[in-house]
């Protein structure tokens, strides 16, 4: 079993609902570091097995009970997203336009 990590980092663009695609690489374990700065929203994931703009979908809970969201604001947040695990690459949905820049960090473990 392999350890091997990666950090990567996708922004979302002040004004902007939609970060640019980040690469996932197949990776077993992916998490979402999102800084305290953004705009307080909910955050989807997205998930794409290639890199094409109307390839990526919102991902649903493990059990299906509805999209997979993360509620963001003042405070930062690590969020675990197991549905992104297998993918190549995926993206983040404010549901509001950000105010600022959002970097967020995006690690994976292989």
């Amino acid at each position: 079993m392999s350890n091997m990590r990666g950090i990567n980092h996708t922004t979302i663009a002040s004004g902007s609902t939609l970060s640019e695609a980040f690469d996932v690489g197949h990776a077993r374990t992916v998490a979402l570091s999102i800084p305290g700065v953004v705009t307080s929203c909910q955050m989807f994931v997205l998930g794409a097995h290639v890199n094409v703009a109307a390839e990526f979908q919102r991902l649903l809970q493990i059990d299906g009970s509805g999209d997979f969201a993360l509620d963001v604001g003042v405070g930062s947040r690590q969020a675990l997203v197991e549905p992104l695990a297998g993918f190549n690459f995926g993206k983040v949905e404010a549901l509001v336009a950000q105010t600022d820049t959002a970097s967020i960090a995006v690690i994976r473990k292989f």
